[in-house]
């Protein structure tokens, strides 16, 4: 019989590298140096600094009030695996995402597509949370499933740049996060499986926002 399981030491590297607030990093990587036609506001070498800039806004920032909430025995650990726990990192990080979308609409209103790459992973973080309310979700599992996503819809909107190696890693990785969730026994299988179309759903929405333009 095939044994799909994965290392605990592995699982438990690629449940950090693929760290659901990491997500809209690699988003906006993939956008930037995949798709660079879709995007107006950064060219060139500004990306790189872009870059640094949505990793300090989405990931440095919203890892602060975590770290405190480990420092002051709020949380067990920075994967915040307990359901209870989650419920305060989750509120510090809407908020957080609330204000790095406004300054996005502030700055690239002209970049439609940033700003609704915002909304989206703002909006997937408000309905996970409050899932989370009743049910266990696996947050790792709807990150990497709106990594995929944004994928289609970036290769919709420029077919010349689909690349199906890309395709592949990013389907690889995404079935590495479900293995390593289920591994760690972090998620039943139910609860990486929603995870992962819920946040596969919900970047694809953004296809409403370009038939309506």
């Amino acid at each position: 019989m095939l044994n799909l399981s994965l290392p605990r030491t592995f699982a438990t590297i690629v449940s950090y590298f693929f760290h659901p607030i990491l997500m809209a990093t690699l988003i906006f990587t993939m956008l930037l140096y995949q798709f660079p036609e879709i995007v107006y506001s950064v060219k060139g070498e500004m990306r790189l600094n872009f870059i640094g800039v949505v990793f300090l806004m989405t990931f440095v920032i919203p890892l602060i009030p975590v770290l405190t909430l480990k420092k002051s025995g709020v949380i067990e650990n920075l994967q915040v695996e307990s359901q209870k726990e989650r419920i305060l990192p989750f509120i510090f990080t809407i908020i957080i995402y609330c204000l790095d979308t406004y300054v996005f609409y502030s700055t690239f209103k002209q970049d439609g597509f940033f700003v609704l790459i915002m909304i989206l992973i703002t909006f997937n973080m408000l309905v996970l949370s409050i899932i989370n309310l009743w049910w266990k979700i696996s947050i790792h599992a709807a990150g990497i499933g709106g990594v995929l996503a944004f994928y289609i819809v970036c290769s919709m909107l420029n077919a010349l740049q689909f690349d199906l190696y890309l395709l592949l890693i990013i389907l690889i990785c995404s079935g590495l996060v479900l293995t390593a969730r289920l591994e760690l026994n972090s998620h039943t299988i139910t609860q990486v499986i929603v995870g992962y179309a819920v946040g596969l759903c919900i970047g694809l929405s953004s296809l409403i926002y370009f038939n309506l333009l």
